[in-house]
């Protein structure tokens, strides 16, 4: 166990010669300018700088959350559930802001594409998100629109185009990594907070459908082709799709959220070739969620709270490590409600190497809400597989 901040400067010195002679390792460092201190407290939220934690888990910042990988260097994310976008180098600790520039109404996910482009995700009619990232925001949040956001000439994203796609999309979008076809769902609204009856209502008369489609790029500009529904929703239930699978992308991870869900949420995969899906065998009961999978295909994070229930979602998830040649799961964190602290969103790096993740918890023991954390976090999945796959814990 270790302590996840320190103000020692020789601490300090020692993580950049580590750095040296272990390039694929992330630099820690809760003592970076651009991470927050002494405000989590003043507003209610856990500064994950100063809590102990597994030694295998780097805390890259103590703010932020939904990261994805550019490359094996740099991350994407969020400063909140609709907020801004940031790009941060795990190596050098470089970070940088790339949707500030212009105005917008906050965005709800960030895709990279094959292509270096950013794939976004958010509203259109909402003023602008808050600033402070410890200010809770989720205006707009089932308003989604498609946007891409084009890397420069230099690969710079402060200056490259925002540019729209004229498609709504519910949050989770797949991007296949080795072609330019995407997947999401047309979900107008799956939840309303506490209110169980109108959920209810959203379930039984909301849409929710899987799409596909191609972004093709006509004199260098992004557009939306060859859209098709693959499956359509059945029940009272709501689709949101995760990753790709397979070399060819022949198949669609998925999950299945609702009442007419086997539990509370599944795992499904589908099949473009058979035109069928399937849901992978796993606990019926309870929250049961795709997340990242790797980039060799054999394997995928599942997000699973047991004592979830059907109308008003998961309420804190452990996280598991599913083998798709075995068809069994191992567990790869497992913090529980007294610990006010867990990791989620687990996404691999291109190389395989590493994992970054959402970090999330509480000061009183509560919840925080759907989606929103209170950090980035690495593990390094090298070592972890070295050491035995210990559970975090």
């Amino acid at each position: 166990m270790r302590r996840a901040s320190s103000s020692s400067p020789i601490l300090a010195a020692l993580s950049v010669l580590l750095l040296a002679v272990a390039p694929n390792s992330a630099l820690a460092d809760c003592n970076a300018s651009y991470n927050k201190d002494k405000t989590h407290a003043e507003k209610g939220k856990l500064d994950i700088c100063r809590i102990t934690l597994p030694d295998l888990i780097e805390v890259q910042t103590n703010w932020g959350m939904r990261p994805s990988w550019i490359d094996n260097e740099r991350i994407a994310f969020l400063d909140n559930i609709v907020g801004n976008v940031w790009m941060l180098n795990v190596r050098t600790n470089q970070l940088v802001e790339l949707t500030g520039r212009f105005s917008h109404s906050g965005f709800s996910r960030v895709h990279p594409m094959p292509n270096g482009d950013l794939l976004l995700v958010g509203p259109t009619n909402r003023g602008a998100p808050p600033r402070d990232p410890l200010q809770f925001n989720d205006e707009g949040r089932f308003e989604g629109q498609m946007f891409v956001l084009r890397k420069g000439p230099k690969g710079d994203y402060s200056v490259g185009e925002l540019v729209g796609l004229g498609v709504r999309a519910w949050e989770g979008v797949a991007v296949s990594r080795r072609s330019n076809k995407i997947a999401w769902s047309d979900t107008n609204k799956p939840f309303e907070g506490g209110n169980v009856l109108e959920t209810l209502y959203n379930y039984t008369f909301g849409r929710s459908n899987l799409w596909v489609g191609n972004i093709d790029y006509v004199n260098g500009v992004p557009r939306l082709s060859n859209k098709r529904i693959v499956k359509r929703k059945f029940g009272l239930v709501f689709y949101e799709p995760q990753d790709f699978r397979g070399s060819s992308d022949q198949e669609l991870l998925f999950s299945v959220y609702g009442p007419g869900a086997e539990g509370t949420a599944d795992t499904e995969v589908l099949s473009f070739f058979w035109r069928l899906s399937k849901k992978v065998p796993w606990y019926s009961w309870g929250y049961n969620e795709w997340e990242g999978i790797s980039p060799d295909y054999k394997r995928a994070f599942i997000e699973r709270d047991a004592d979830a229930w059907a109308l008003a979602g998961a309420d804190f998830e452990n996280l598991w490590l599913w083998d798709f040649a075995s068809y069994k799961a191992v567990p790869f964190a497992e913090f529980d409600r007294a610990d006010n602290f867990s990791i989620g969103n687990a996404v691999f790096s291109p190389n395989g190497k590493m994992i970054v993740m959402s970090a999330d918890g509480s000061l009183s023991g509560e919840s925080n809400p759907p989606g929103y954390a209170l950090g980035i976090v690495v593990v390094n999945y090298e070592e972890w597989i070295r050491r035995g796959q210990p559970v975090l814990r």
